[in-house]
């Protein structure tokens, strides 16, 4: 079987990209199939990084162009299934950002993501809000930024001391079973 990441010998031409499969409309959702294909799809190698590969060891040393390149490895989690955090930090610590810088910097990315997201859902559903509602969502709002405040911290007090194997076989479990799942109800 061939590497991911190798590179077409002399005289073979580089595999075409066929995946994903293109959208035909907005309002498609992702099945439970490729899900779970994608969820026990092979991880990236996230176990063992040699140390001259890291080059970036804390978000300030990283270069507009080291972000702008993992900003473009965060399009991967358009995939069906794909985490959005885990490409992003896969994809830094592929690009040379330690454990660490990459972990951090893909929780930077999140935000912007996620302000994206709510103000967009927000704007969907205008006509369904009312100013009552403000005091319902600012208690949703103050209780889920100490939950993630607190989640993040303890994520990335873990990543700096572990690697990341638990969480590559957590993907490969849940995708197996998600997979027989799908087989057995068909």
């Amino acid at each position: 079987m061939r590497p991911i990441f190798a590179r077409p010998g002399r005289g073979q031409r580089p595999p075409r990209a066929t995946f994903p499969p293109p959208v035909t409309s907005s309002k498609r959702r992702p099945t439970l199939a490729n899900r779970s294909a994608t969820l026990s799809a092979p991880p990236a190698p996230c176990t063992a990084w040699p140390a001259s590969a890291t080059r970036v060891q804390t978000v300030d040393e990283m270069t507009p162009l080291d972000a702008l390149k993992v900003g473009l490895v965060q399009c991967l989690a358009m995939i069906p299934g794909t985490s959005r955090s885990g490409a992003t930090i896969i994809g830094g610590m592929l690009m040379g950002l330690s454990r660490k810088a990459a972990t951090d910097f893909s929780f930077f990315l999140a935000i912007p993501t996620l302000i994206g997201a709510g103000v967009y859902s927000l704007y969907k559903e205008r006509a369904l809000l009312s100013a009552a509602d403000i005091p319902m969502f600012a208690v949703g709002l103050v209780f889920s930024f100490i939950s993630a405040w607190l989640c993040v911290r303890w994520l990335l007090r873990y990543v700096s001391s572990h690697d990341f194997v638990p969480f590559a076989w957590y993907r490969i479990v849940v995708g197996a079973i998600a997979l027989i799942a799908l087989t057995l109800t068909r």
